[in-house]
């Protein structure tokens, strides 16, 4: 992996958040950006009461690795909590840019973290520091280790127009 650079990954997030958007409202979802810093995206189905809190994650290695990283702690030194653990959102997504086209995987945020958590107890992920000062630490998950997780997976080219889709929210 290389040097986080966190105003490069802070506007990876922000396009993986227009995909996710786009993606979601071809879908028939009414999408808006969260108007608090705990979670990205309200994403609201149909004209039903219910809004589902999103968490955008853009994991641009995991093709090319076949893992997701599950970030624990963004900054070590500090006891800062990574994204995934501090967030108070219903699903979290991760995008997986594959050349042409991106992955989306939707999962219940809490049924991610508790199978992170068990995975590190049970020594089955070895967590590992990464950034220029080795202070990012987080879990290589392989994405066929959380696939029954996966309520949601959509595939959409780079604009976000849907290619294929399985699943429901």
């Amino acid at each position: 992996m290389g040097v986080p650079d966190f105003n490069i990954d802070f506007m990876r997030g922000e396009s993986g958040e227009q995909l996710v958007r786009h993606a979601l409202t071809s879908c028939g979802f009414h999408v808006s950006k969260s108007k608090v810093l705990d979670y990205d995206l309200d994403v609201l189905e149909g004209q039903g009461p219910s809004i589902s809190k999103v968490e955008v994650k853009y994991d641009e290695v995991s093709a090319r690795t076949g893992n997701i990283f599950f970030e624990l702690l963004s900054n070590e030194l500090a006891l800062n909590l990574g994204a995934g653990l501090k967030t108070f959102s219903d699903l979290i997504v991760f995008l997986t840019p594959n050349g042409e086209t991106v992955e989306m995987r939707f999962m219940p945020t809490q049924k991610l973290i508790a199978y992170a958590i068990l995975g590190l107890i049970e020594k089955r992920y070895i967590p590992k520091r990464v950034g220029g000062n080795k202070s990012c630490m987080g879990l290589a998950i392989p994405l066929r280790n959380i696939e029954h997780l996966v309520s949601l997976s959509l595939v959409t080219d780079k604009s976000g127009k849907v290619l294929s889709r399985k699943g429901e929210l």
